[in-house]
């Protein structure tokens, strides 16, 4: 976490004409530094996303501060995949927490970390913006492997048919309309 060096590569990577970039916020330290820094490219109409990770105590006292220096969006994620997915690291009330907490700012909201089927509807219910996959949609389960189209077409399916709104509590939530794959997105009108 290297506030000038950071700066620079969300700039590089602003440049090649991507509509967002994320950002991970590894570690504890700096992130406040790493923020205020950013909030000159942010400003300037750059769509950043601070993904932050669950099996690292991710901080979200940092979300109001996101907002402030005019970050888009914040994820949660895991950084080590061999360690258990999003849901291994935190509870549903510390997921709802983040969620809640991050669209009272006014923050795109997306939960990923070696996501399955079976998180789909545990984890749209909280209202995120996005649910990302990449294990879940690659050959064997791997991220690392090629694209399953079978697989692809297997989590499509769940979505299509979450599209009811459902209860969560007292309150309606309607399913998040996008569900992402690093550079491609499985929205609720085609893959």
């Amino acid at each position: 976490m290297q506030p000038s060096v950071l700066c620079d590569a969300v700039e590089t990577t602003a440049a090649t004409g991507v509509d967002m970039v994320k950002i991970g916020f590894f570690g504890k330290e700096r992130h406040a530094e790493c923020a205020q820094i950013l909030a000159s490219v942010a400003q300037r109409g750059k769509k950043i996303i601070a993904v932050m990770f669950a099996d690292q105590r991710p901080d979200i006292t940092l979300l109001p501060l996101l907002a402030d220096a005019g970050f888009h969006g914040v994820m949660l994620d895991t950084a080590n995949k061999s360690a258990g997915g999003l849901r291994d690291w935190l509870s549903e009330s510390d997921l709802q927490n983040f969620v809640s907490t991050a669209l009272t700012h006014g923050l795109l909201t997306g939960l990923a970390g070696s996501l399955q089927e079976s998180d789909i509807f545990p984890l749209a219910s909280l209202s995120a913006d996005y649910l990302g996959f990449r294990g879940a949609l690659c050959s064997d389960n791997e991220r690392t492997f090629t694209l399953d189209l079978e697989r692809i077409i297997a989590i499509r399916k769940v979505v299509a048919q979450m599209q009811q709104p459902i209860l969560n509590g007292d309150r309606e939530v309607a399913i998040p309309s996008c569900f992402a794959y690093s550079s491609f997105e499985l929205s609720t009108t085609g893959v």
